[in-house]
């Protein structure tokens, strides 16, 4: 079995610092995992003490001041052990496989000096920064201002937007909430840049391992959840001032030649700050955020994913296609007899309405590895057409062995105002090809179509309003047999 020390360091995470360690606890490789606490004021790390009286080899490091994340993590590496270090935000979940994949893949490679994988949001979206090219001005300023002017579309600091890789790759940097490095080329490098109280201190960790002839490696089919900005979020403008601070900092490092170069970095940076203020100023007030903000308690929901994996426990449906309110009342239904429900759709006008429900980003199901793949028991269609490229990798990768499919069509007062002949084919050919995948990649399952009202105004019928409740009840009855 494999030895790592994992290093947290938690200032003020709230709940996300108990679910982050106990994942950490389910880790299926001897480890150390060490917290170091930055003067939290909210309590996050009291639950600590109860676990120091276990089985866990946990060291509790409390800082009387909060002195920084790079000073932080130089205290916690410090008192640890290990020749692998993995040094993890207290706002991310792992996989109880992930912290020793992460190890066996740096020991691969020994020119490997530092190792990161696939960073998801909660959102199940690629994480910007997991894997990354040295951000020199022209890229820094193309991220900054959003301007594509200085690089061409391949050649971001951030390679979110390409494809992601088959086999693990060489990079310039991956992400600090999840990095693995070994004791040697940390020690190689005297550790983090006390210098950098916020931000930019991977990046230049990476940048350092590379100057003394290491190789930083992401590996694309190792993956965790990171709530970006789970530690930081209640100091908006001291983190604001400290991201720009140690922004300048790395450029004057890294790639600082000349006063005149200093100079443009010191224009450039602290305009940029004050227009994010001043930005910031005018809209916090008025700004609608988009979809729904996860909240620990969802986050809670989340991490149950993390455990079951591949087990088959409870009951997991993904909903595809547009979920408007009539999909919203079966997600209700859904979820008060115990299913948990996630969804993909494109369109979330519905989504701070309809909170039964846990929003997935489509990259999440392209990228997610395979081992990391939720075990979903059902698959619901919530659209004629739209969905059939997405049936065939939820069969296969996810193991769904049912598939429903929702038709609007059929139900008295709410007739379907297509031609009839049309929608029969649309029908037809949408079962016939489930039907075909299920024979494919899952052999026994099955599929079998539900009709939906045409509209809100004919479920509100009477007539219609009680079938549509029946053929709810029969729905899940059928996907829970």
């Amino acid at each position: 079995m494999t030895n790592v020390s994992v290093v947290i360091v938690n200032y003020n995470s709230g709940r996300f610092l108990e679910l982050c360690v106990n994942s950490v606890c389910r880790s299926d490789c001897l480890l150390e995992i060490i917290v170091v606490d930055n003067a939290s004021t909210d309590g996050s790390a009291d639950f600590l003490g109860n676990l120091t009286a276990s089985d866990v080899s946990l060291q509790v490091i409390r800082n009387e001041e909060n002195r920084g994340f790079s000073a932080a993590i130089n205290r916690g590496v410090g008192y640890s052990k290990s020749e692998n270090v993995l040094l993890l935000n207290p706002d991310c979940l792992v996989f109880p496989h992930t912290i020793r994949l992460l190890s066996e893949a740096l020991d691969a490679d020994s020119s490997a000096g530092i190792v990161g994988g696939l960073v998801f949001n909660f959102d199940g979206s690629e994480q910007r920064g997991c894997r990354r090219r040295e951000p020199t001005l022209a890229r820094s300023l193309d991220k900054t201002f959003r301007r594509r002017t200085f690089t061409t579309e391949l050649n971001q600091v951030d390679m979110t937007d390409e494809p992601l890789p088959e086999i693990p790759i060489y990079v310039d940097a991956v992400s600090g909430s999840f990095l693995m490095i070994r004791r040697t080329a940390y020690s190689e490098v005297g550790g983090m840049d006390e210098g950098f109280f916020l931000h930019f201190e991977d990046l230049d960790l990476c940048h350092r391992v590379r100057d003394v002839g290491w190789k930083v490696v992401f590996v694309p089919d190792i993956s965790i959840f990171h709530f970006q900005g789970g530690s930081s979020k209640h100091l908006s403008l001291r983190v604001s001032w400290e991201k720009h601070r140690s922004m300048r900092r790395y450029q004057r490092k890294h790639h600082g030649r000349s006063r005149w170069f200093r100079g443009l970095v010191f224009f450039m940076v602290w305009c940029h700050f004050l227009l994010q203020r001043t930005r910031w100023m005018f809209t916090r007030r008025t700004k609608t955020p988009e979809g729904r903000q996860w909240s620990p308690a969802e986050w809670a929901g989340l991490s149950s994913m993390t455990v079951s994996t591949g087990s088959g426990e409870g009951n997991r449906l993904v909903v595809l296609g547009v979920i408007d309110e009539l999909v919203g009342d079966m997600i209700h239904f859904g979820t008060t007899i115990g299913w948990s429900i996630f969804a993909c759709s494109e369109k979330r006008e519905n989504a701070q309405r309809i909170a039964d429900v846990h929003w997935l980003h489509s990259e999440y199901f392209d990228k997610v590895p395979e081992r990391d793949a939720p075990e979903f028991n059902a698959l619901l269609i919530a659209s004629s057409l739209s969905c059939r490229g997405a049936i065939d990798r939820m069969v296969e990768k996810f193991r769904v062995r049912r598939i429903a499919i929702l038709q609007r069509d059929a139900f008295p007062n709410g007739a379907n105002s297509d031609d009839p002949s049309k929608l029969f084919e649309e029908r037809l050919s949408q079962e016939t090809f489930a039907g075909d995948v299920m024979k494919d990649k899952m052999p026994g399952g099955e599929t079998r179509l539900f009709s939906l009202p045409s509209s809100k105004p004919a479920r509100e019928s009477h007539v219609v309003g009680a079938q549509w409740d029946k053929t709810i009840q029969d729905c899940f009855s059928w996907l829970s047999e």
